[in-house]
């Protein structure tokens, strides 16, 4: 639904989850949600975040690893 020509905030974002297979720390799940500032604007900002704790912990030894610790 439009309201002064700009998206509502139901139609600006959604959330999708992602999974990744990586070579040092194996598989990570993280959830993808995408936010429109405006629709006419074409950008985007996308950010990952965990989807769980096991992901979680293995983010934290890619950074880790990342920063040669």
């Amino acid at each position: 639904m439009f309201l002064d020509g700009e998206l509502t905030p139901q139609e600006c974002s959604r959330t999708k989850t992602k999974e990744f297979l990586n070579l040092y720390v194996a598989h990570l799940t993280l959830e993808h949600p995408d936010l429109w500032p405006g629709s006419e604007a074409g950008a985007r900002m996308m950010t990952y975040t965990r989807k769980n704790d096991g992901t979680g912990e293995r983010l934290e030894r890619l950074h880790e690893i990342a920063r040669g610790s």
